[in-house]
């Protein structure tokens, strides 16, 4: 009796599923079929040669096929050719239009903060051009006026011959130097170099160059066009400080609207900033934060130390203010040029802070210890200065001590306490004395002469001003990095030495 073949869910495979042509054996139904199926399900399926890498999963077309035969023959596409004819070309013309943008950038920076100097004065002038004493004045003298200050604004020296009430009588053979620097004329332009770095296209290099570049440029045109025999601008040190402000500005301004980044990045390739990080400790990268936090901490108090100096003197800029009788556009124009000067006042104040304090002309200080005035300019703006001393004032030189202990802090929380010990207090050290020799540049590029005579002697002492910084600074941070570190080692003590419970697991028997 023939035995009854197996019934499985699905139905016998036929001939041509089961590979009967390459097996060479036909094969019927029954058992021999049902387990010819099984082998078939079990052996491994055929291996497929692997796809080049960048080859279509589709055959190709025969226009394919012709450029693979051209290509092996030695010949090249026309399309190809034609992309990488294109792609040198390309870049040809974006390097060439961003160093056009870039330098643009560079020009209408520093001819809108001409404009924002100048447009004042020029105003000014024309109100008040009906004046008996501006006989023998043109707009014009104002507008050489207006660039001499953003000159002066970049730190360039202006020989100006002094005159009698005559107009055009000189009465002195030896001209008058001017080096006193309004911070405020700075930073509007270092904000103009900003904005104009925001808005251009251009990056990187190509932006920083020839857009420092173009401001060198103008600021030259301006330097030139002033130059007369009643005041002559020195080259030097107004074209420096030109370029050190665009740098900073544009440098500032660079990739707006993307990600915060550090200021390097796009300038300085990543491979060198990566080995910069692997090879110099954490500490030594910590002092530039730490020194702009105490540097910061410190400006602010001297910004709130010039308020209230200015809430207390307000009557008396208003009395010097109505004693000029310079109608509504007269004030506004001292308004501005009190404006431009303020910042001075404010880096005096940081020395006011640190103790040795600033002068305003030839034999006067004022310090928190001392004040001794002296006749000054019918300025609205000194009239705000502090009169005499207080007793609260000597309290005011502990605000650079408290800077550098919040540095300090920072720092501390930043550092591990497993470094060597004296990693934290160099640190702080480091930190002081940048956060110090920076103030004191502030300070001493907003001092200088401002007038003949005793006005020659304006500003800070730079030497002891920072002495007495880097003191504050150091005794704050230090102090503050060895509790802290104290305190981190309690911390790991604690943790490495606690004693934890014994716990027994087991089955009672």
């Amino acid at each position: 009796m023939r035995p009854t073949p197996t019934r499985f869910p699905h139905p016998t495979p036929t001939q041509e599923e089961l590979g009967g042509g390459r097996r060479g054996v036909r094969i019927g139904g029954g058992v021999c079929a049902t387990m010819a199926a099984m082998a078939q399900m079990s052996s491994p399926p055929p291996k497929t040669p692997a796809r080049p890498v960048g080859t279509a999963l589709t055959k190709p077309r025969p226009e394919r096929r012709a450029a693979a035969s051209a290509a092996g023959a030695g010949q090249v596409d026309p399309a190809l050719r034609s992309v990488r004819a294109v792609a040198p070309a390309a870049r040809r013309e974006r390097d060439t239009t961003s160093w056009i943008r870039g330098l643009m950038a560079g020009v209408q920076a520093a001819v809108l903060s001409v404009v924002c100097v100048m447009v004042p004065a020029v105003a000014a002038f024309s109100a008040t051009s009906a004046a008996t004493v501006n006989n023998g004045i043109s707009w014009l003298d104002a507008a050489r006026t207006a660039a001499d200050l953003w000159l002066l604004g970049h730190w360039g020296s202006i020989d100006v011959a002094a005159f009698d009430a005559t107009p055009g009588t000189a009465i002195a053979t030896t001209p008058v130097a001017l080096t006193v620097a309004p911070l405020g004329i700075a930073i509007v332009s270092l904000l103009c170099c900003r904005f104009l770095a925001r808005v251009s296209s251009a990056n990187g290099w190509w932006l920083i160059g020839f857009g420092t570049l173009g401001y060198v440029g103008v600021a030259a045109l301006v330097m030139f066009t002033v130059t007369t025999s009643a005041s002559r601008p020195s080259a030097p040190t107004g074209l420096v400080g030109g370029l050190l402000i665009a740098v900073i500005g544009l440098i500032w301004g660079r990739d707006a609207g993307r990600r915060p980044r550090r200021p390097l990045d796009g300038l300085v390739p990543a491979a060198w900033l990566a080995r910069f990080q692997a090879r110099v400790p954490l500490w030594v990268r910590e002092v530039p934060r730490t020194a702009g936090l105490a540097a910061a901490v410190t400006a602010g108090g001297a910004c709130v130390l010039t308020a209230v100096w200015a809430a207390i003197g307000w009557e008396g800029f208003a009395e010097v203010s109505r004693s000029l009788d310079a109608g509504i556009v007269g004030g506004m124009a001292l308004a501005l040029l009190s404006a431009a000067f303020a910042p001075n006042l404010v880096a005096y104040a940081i020395s006011y802070l640190a103790g040795p304090g600033f002068a305003v002309g030839a034999d006067t200080v004022f310090s928190p210890t001392e004040v001794v005035t002296g006749p000054m300019p019918s300025l609205p703006l000194l009239a705000i200065l502090p009169g005499g001393t207080a007793s609260a004032a000597i309290w005011l030189v502990a605000v650079p001590v408290v800077a550098g202990a919040l540095a300090g802090l920072r720092l501390g929380r930043r550092l591990s306490a497993t470094d060597p010990w004296w990693t934290m207090p160099a640190a702080a050290c480091l930190a002081s004395l940048a956060a110090a020799g920076g103030l004191v540049l502030i300070a001493a590029g907003a001092s200088g002469a401002a007038g003949p005579g005793r006005m020659q002697e304006v500003g800070v002492d730079p030497r002891a001003m920072f002495i007495a910084l880097a003191l504050q600074f150091a005794a704050g941070g230090v102090a503050m990095v060895l509790l802290s570190r104290a305190q981190l080692a309690k911390r790991l003590h604690d943790v490495t030495h606690r004693e934890r419970p014994i716990r027994v697991t087991g089955r009672d028997e």
